[in-house]
């Protein structure tokens, strides 16, 4: 019996790049108002005294109702 090798192609290996948008966007946009990042962010925070005063008020209305 004689063994078949199948036969080598001699074409060269090719590596298929996909398909991707290579242009970035920026959606930038800018506020009419003047307001920093950290004005933002202090007006929408709640200071830790707040924060486990609320916390203390909810805990003991859930026992209460236990």
């Amino acid at each position: 019996m004689s063994k078949k090798d199948r036969e080598i192609e001699n074409e060269p290996l090719k590596v298929a790049e996909p398909t991707a948008i290579y242009a970035a966007h920026s959606n930038c946009q800018t506020t009419s108002k003047s307001v920093s990042h950290r004005e933002n962010v202090m007006a929408n925070t709640m200071s830790v005294d707040e924060y486990f005063d609320k916390l203390i008020v909810n805990v003991h209305e859930d026992y209460a109702n236990l």
